[in-house]
């Protein structure tokens, strides 16, 4: 794949990224760092909230927090590889256990992130996970 390629794939505004965290901070971030590159990004602060927003719209990509007080990010991801198992799901947290990180591979986790991060991780992750779902 040539550049022209990955530069199609990475700024590609039609692409909907989902971020699901309990802190608020969190979300402005993300959404600040993606929509800059170009994403089309929604926020959701709640495990409930994101069940809902995910049986109504689909994302290519999310990023999910695993520690959120109502619905766990386990659970989210539970429900969200019942109905689509092609979004791509980068785990945020702050508080990972190796059980937790278990799981959510299990459960067809792309990768881990922990808080706090580092934006160019971030954003290499997402073009990343675009190429490789594009090859």
């Amino acid at each position: 794949m040539n550049s022209e390629d990955e530069m199609s794939i990475t700024n590609n505004n039609e692409l909907t990224i989902l971020v699901i965290d309990d802190e608020q901070g969190i979300c402005d971030t993300l959404e600040l760092i993606l929509k800059q590159e170009g994403y089309g990004v929604h926020t959701v602060t709640s495990g409930s909230g994101a069940l809902t927003w995910l049986r109504d719209k689909k994302a290519d990509i999310v990023f999910l927090d695993i520690k959120m007080p109502d619905v766990n990010g386990i659970d989210v991801l539970r429900d969200l590889r019942k109905h689509n198992k092609d979004t791509i799901v980068i785990i945020l947290t702050a508080y990972s256990t190796i059980a937790d990180a278990r799981e959510a591979m299990q459960l067809g986790a792309y990768d881990f992130i922990t808080k706090p991060f580092d934006m160019e991780l971030v954003k290499t992750l997402v073009r990343e996970s675009l190429l490789e779902r594009s090859e």
